[in-house]
């Protein structure tokens, strides 16, 4: 549940997405009966949107039958011992860290080879997360390859090397959640704080980015840690999408997310979210 956030952002999306005539302030029942009309018409563009894609995703699948896909992933982490120290620590004091170059350069390449069409997306309906979200289950994938991904991030070895990267909490984690996104023009991700700080125990989230365009990474869904709910007080912003993860404490008291995106047609960027819990939470 996400928490804190801007009410001035709330508003900046409401006229993004509804449109510039939807009524913030001073609402008569003429205005309240247009902001519900221009959220009905919000609300079924993206129902076309989301059934195009299902045709498409029903054609892209049978088309795919008849291929043999030769890329096959090997996951391997591409970090060191003394890497794996190095963010720890940095983790432990900050609350967050960044690592680069978090597979191996065989090992991103046949993810990125394999990676879904944006077809296989749902994009959401919510103005204050939007974006195109999926596979959060893969128990009946297609996609054997990308299940694989999907194994590894759940698996003993994964857990270990997380639980070593967490050894300061003094507690032992494993993989809660796992979802794939794709965000392209114009999709948000409002600034606002995980809503777990009465939690008892600390959880991580672990933005996996896939790929991205590393030009202008602030406009361009690089998901930033920020001081204030309304984009002006950047503590950091990821240097890159590229293979690259950000991790960082849910239960802390900073904002993160990223501004409107300016991106071109058909560039996306590409995220594997997955979140780590204590076992007694």
């Amino acid at each position: 549940m996400s928490i804190k956030f801007s009410e001035n952002q709330v508003n900046l999306a409401r006229k993004k997405y509804y449109g510039k005539f939807y009524f913030n302030s001073n609402l008569t029942l003429i205005k309240i009966l247009i902001n519900k009309t221009l959220i009905l018409f919000f609300n079924l563009r993206i129902f076309v949107i989301n059934f195009k894609r299902k045709i498409f995703s029903f054609f892209i699948k049978i088309f795919k039958k008849k291929i043999k896909d030769s890329n096959k992933i090997n996951c391997q982490l591409n970090i060191k011992q003394s890497d794996l120290t190095k963010y720890s620590l940095d983790l432990e004091k900050n609350h967050f860290t960044f690592i680069s170059d978090f597979f191996t350069d065989s090992s991103h390449k046949s993810l990125l080879e394999n990676w879904p069409n944006i077809n296989f997306f749902s994009q959401s309906t919510n103005i204050l997360k939007f974006y195109s979200r999926g596979f959060s289950r893969f128990d009946n994938f297609d996609n054997q390859e990308l299940k694989k991904v999907f194994l590894f991030l759940k698996s003993p070895e994964f857990e270990k090397f997380i639980n070593q990267l967490l050894q300061f909490e003094m507690k032992d984690y494993y993989n809660y959640s796992i979802g794939l996104s794709m965000a392209g023009n114009n999709s948000y991700l409002v600034p606002h704080i995980d809503g777990l700080q009465n939690t008892k125990s600390k959880t991580y989230n672990f933005i996996f980015f896939i790929d991205g365009n590393d030009l202008d990474p602030s406009l361009s869904g690089a998901t930033g840690l920020y001081s204030d709910n309304n984009f002006k007080k950047p503590f950091f912003i990821p240097s890159t999408m590229k293979n690259s993860v950000l991790i960082y404490n849910s239960t802390s008291e900073f904002y993160h997310g990223f501004n409107f995106t300016s991106l071109q047609k058909k560039i996306y960027r590409k995220t594997i979210n997955f979140q780590f819990f204590p076992k007694e939470l």
